[in-house]
């Protein structure tokens, strides 16, 4: 009958015990740096497209908006050519040119933010970078004058269907009104139901189209005031110089 002689196993010291445990715990701990060295990383990345796409889109915000204040100067000189030709005796005004001119009032351009990179950095707000800067403070400040630049726009459509609509309707010809809106070229300078009276009054209510037009200029130029002071802090914050 044979014996198994079982092999005797080496007993470890208490130090040996400690030195494995102290070993498996610098692996784990080296483990949990590692990822987190790796997420820091990743994030940063992150974070770096993503204020290079804020100052993407705030630099196009900025052109536009350089294009909507020429509109808004433009249509102030125009709205005031057209309150002097209102004031004219009836007999004598070119009503062609007095319709083309009202035509040219009758219009308003609205301001399209690219906010695709401030949407996201409102949501991921929490990473360490963004948290840690006052990009957020920033923002805030730029969309503030924008939302409030947007109800002066709103306000100037409300004023443009209260006052030159119904003038449209009233006397223009029906030729006129779908040429001149759609080409901007009227086929003549006929007018329906005419009355200096009429005139007179469209001339207080272009005034008022061309006071809300300089506050849209005024306020557009706060605008991108304020996307010029978020693009210069972001770029010094971020290191994107």
């Amino acid at each position: 009958m044979e014996v198994h002689h079982h092999p005797e196993v080496e007993k470890k010291g208490f130090k040996e015990y400690l030195l494995e445990g102290l070993m498996i715990f610098i692996a784990v701990m080296m483990g949990f740096i590692a990822e987190s060295v790796r997420e820091n990383i990743s994030d940063r990345e992150h974070v770096k497209q993503l204020v290079l796409q804020l100052v993407q889109d705030l630099k196009t915000d900025t052109i536009s908006l350089d294009l909507l204040n020429k509109s808004e100067q433009l249509q102030m000189a125009k709205n005031d050519t057209l309150i002097q030709v209102l004031k004219e005796p009836i007999t004598q005004v070119n009503k062609e040119e007095m319709q083309n001119l009202i035509l040219f009032c009758y219009d308003v351009n609205a301001f399209h933010p690219a906010n695709g990179a401030i949407t996201a950095i409102k949501n991921e707000i929490y990473l360490k970078s963004l948290s840690d800067s006052k990009l957020i403070s920033y923002i805030a400040n730029y969309e503030a004058d924008e939302t409030f630049y947007q109800s002066i726009y709103a306000t100037q459509y409300e004023n443009l269907r209260g006052y030159l609509q119904p003038f449209l309707s009233q006397h223009f010809t029906s030729e006129n009104l779908d040429k001149g809106t759609f080409n901007r070229k009227l086929l003549n300078g006929d007018m329906r139901d005419l009355k200096q009276n009429d005139m007179i009054q469209l001339a207080s209510d272009v005034a008022i189209i061309k006071v809300v037009n300089h506050y849209l200029s005024h306020y557009n130029r706060d605008v991108k005031k304020k996307a010029d002071v978020l693009i210069q802090y972001t770029r010094k914050q971020f290191h994107l110089e």
